[in-house]
């Protein structure tokens, strides 16, 4: 799952985008003592805006998502993650989609460690 909560202008005050997808993840072999990571989801994401129509600030669609990144061990079963997400928010208001995507920076600690893992 993601969730768009920060960062916001000011003027979309009421705006939020949370998803929960699940799908595909391929791993190959590390290189260079980087994990990487391909993902292709499908979900559901819901999001809050501003409207003209009090009784319209809420919606839900079929979300799809693309990501690749990787993991760098840093030390014992604790590893820095980063990543990129491409969505497609299929028919939001209308014919078209809207898609959000961004960066992720973050660590990944592994309670039963990962075998295999150069």
């Amino acid at each position: 799952g993601t969730t768009i909560f920060a960062d916001k202008p000011e003027s979309l005050s009421r705006m939020r985008q949370d998803t929960v997808k699940g799908g595909l993840i391929y791993r190959p072999r590390a290189i260079f003592h980087v994990r990487p990571e391909l993902k292709y989801m499908v979900g559901v994401g819901s999001i809050d805006f501003p409207s003209r129509n009090p009784y319209y600030t809420h919606d839900t669609f079929t979300v799809s998502a693309i990501e690749g990144g990787g993991e760098y061990k840093l030390v014992g079963n604790l590893f820095a993650h980063a990543d990129y997400e491409y969505q497609w928010w299929y028919h939001y208001h209308g014919p078209h989609s809207l898609n959000p995507n961004g960066f992720t920076l973050g660590a990944t600690y592994y309670l039963r460690g990962i075998h295999g893992h150069n």
